[in-house]
């Protein structure tokens, strides 16, 4: 089972990252993961795992890492994948 890292760093990143779960979920394509840093984890609520711990985004083992941004850490494996809204 392939595992996904949904790396959000900003409030707008939400609705981009919601639909990749929500497809990652409907077509039984792997497990995600949020990583959501603590001052965000109060705006919307994922029904995912989320963690604010590089540790556990590390541990976690994600086969690829979706980034609607600029910034993602070096140290979480997995293929970096940068999304943008249109």
């Amino acid at each position: 089972m392939r595992r996904y890292l949904h790396f959000i760093t900003k409030p707008y990143s939400f609705s981009v990252i919601q639909a990749l779960i929500d497809e990652i979920n409907r077509g039984n394509w792997g497990e995600s993961m949020i990583y959501l840093p603590d001052e965000l984890q109060r705006l919307y609520q994922f029904k995912d795992p989320v963690t604010s711990s590089l540790a556990e985004a590390v541990d976690f083992q994600p086969d690829a890492v979706f980034v609607p941004g600029n910034i993602v850490h070096d140290k979480i494996p997995g293929l970096k994948v940068q999304v943008f809204h249109g």
